[in-house]
């Protein structure tokens, strides 16, 4: 399988889906995070399986998806990540690319708060007023630095098409190896350090267990290699 099990249980499975992967795709026959988790699972209970989709990464992201196996737990999971105090939380990690004089406070919390609307014909997010466009939040800090990189590790409040890729690029900070994003200077990082997919990753998944109530946590470590960069010291 592409996909790795992380974690399951009778209610939910909590897997972890490469960079490069699609979560589902538009081909009815192209393999996806959705096939593979229902292949597996029709495997084990000799049957056509349940498979509830929770959330969605998009294919050049890497990280953690849950998949519920029956629909109340669908249901459930599905209403933790609605609302304006979400209980299920999505932690993500990025490298991104920054100007070197550029002051950014290790480990203080950042808000970022803009409108995005979408460019249907180049599949793009695009930042655009209140009126026109629906608002994106997140925070984020900077957890280290090194000259024109830096590792930060992001809390989104929304959930918009590609949020996150679109608020950095606009403030200067595309992501390494994100080519539709991309500035100049990332565009040769990207290069210098042979990035292959979008340096952003879904490592943390924090939610209530239906039956129990229980918190349930899943961290994932990166896989694309520019997050083992020997990072500048800090203090």
């Amino acid at each position: 399988m592409n996909i790795d099990i992380i974690e399951e249980t009778k209610e939910y499975l909590i897997v972890y889906k490469p960079s490069g992967f699609a979560t589902q795709s538009a081909n009815a026959f192209a393999k996806d995070a959705v096939s593979e988790v229902t292949a597996y699972l029709a495997g084990k209970e000799g049957k056509i399986p349940y498979v509830g989709l929770v959330h969605r990464l998009d294919q050049p992201v890497e990280g953690l998806l849950v998949f519920a196996k029956n629909k109340h737990t669908a249901a459930n999971l599905s209403s933790q990540l609605s609302g304006a105090n979400k209980i299920c939380q999505k932690e993500y990690l990025a490298v991104v690319c920054v100007d070197e004089a550029k002051d950014l406070p290790i480990k203080e919390s950042i808000t970022m708060v803009d409108y995005l609307g979408k460019d249907s014909d180049n599949k793009r997010a695009v930042i655009t007023s209140e009126k026109e466009g629906k608002r994106a939040e997140l925070t984020y800090e900077v957890l280290q630095r090194k000259e024109n990189l830096a590792l930060v590790r992001i809390h989104l409040k929304t959930g918009r098409f590609h949020q996150i890729r679109a608020q950095f690029a606009s403030r200067g900070m595309s992501l390494i190896g994100d080519r539709k994003y991309a500035s100049e200077m990332s565009n040769k990082l990207t290069e210098a350090y042979g990035v292959k997919h979008v340096a952003l990753c879904a490592s943390k998944l924090t939610f209530l267990e239906p039956g129990t109530k229980k918190e349930v946590v899943c961290e994932v470590t990166p896989q694309n290699p520019i997050f083992r960069t020997e990072w500048e010291a800090t203090g």
